[in-house]
């Protein structure tokens, strides 16, 4: 790919190279999930929920592109449902936890 962008102090002299990053989709009302929150088991990805009886949940997600610290989840996940982000290793299915919840911290911007 080829592109051309304006370099009038020369800083990019022939036959260097950069690296862009070029937006070529925008995912609208996507639903996002933070990154730590996402288990790697046997080639698929995962993650732990707390159901509405506080009992843990495991459940596949398929993902689509990380923005910034989080993931774009495009099947497995609806809004509302609550993800364990923290601790994890401590989380089994069928196991009865004490959900403390904390809203998501800052959206990404799309950078």
């Amino acid at each position: 790919m080829e592109c051309q962008f304006p370099n009038p102090e020369g800083l990019i002299r022939p036959n260097q190279f950069g690296r862009v990053r070029v937006v070529v989709d925008t995912a609208q009302d996507a639903l996002l999930i933070p990154q730590k929150a996402v288990l790697e088991q046997q080639g698929s990805k995962a993650v732990f929920l707390v159901g509405p009886d506080n009992k843990v949940a495991q459940r596949t997600v398929a993902l689509g592109p990380a923005v910034q610290s989080w993931f774009i989840v495009t099947d497995g996940l609806k809004a509302g449902e609550r993800v364990i982000v923290e601790g994890q290793q401590k989380a089994h299915p069928g196991a009865a936890v004490v959900p403390a919840e904390q809203a998501a911290s800052a959206e990404p911007s799309g950078d």
